[in-house]
């Protein structure tokens, strides 16, 4: 699950848009990774950049994409 945290963070760092972060959730999916365990990473990341409102808009957005909480179209699991 490190590599996801690594992952995350750069993204963030790198001004990524959402369908950087979907692909990052399919893969970890894809790992056996489970969606409570990647809403827990990001709920971490999520407190290193309190104060950053555009990064925690985009964090926010991301835990929508892992709850299935957004379009179709960036869900990440079939059966939400």
């Amino acid at each position: 699950m490190f590599w996801l945290r690594e992952s995350i963070v750069f993204h963030l760092t790198s001004g990524s848009q959402p369908a950087a972060f979907q692909h990052l959730l399919k893969e970890f999916r894809n790992r056996g990774g489970l969606k409570e365990d990647a809403y827990e990473i990001l709920k971490d990341v999520r407190l290193l950049h309190q104060g950053d409102e555009e990064t925690e808009d985009l964090i926010l957005e991301v835990m929508d994409i892992v709850t299935g909480f957004c379009s179709p179209f960036f869900k990440v699991r079939d059966n939400e």
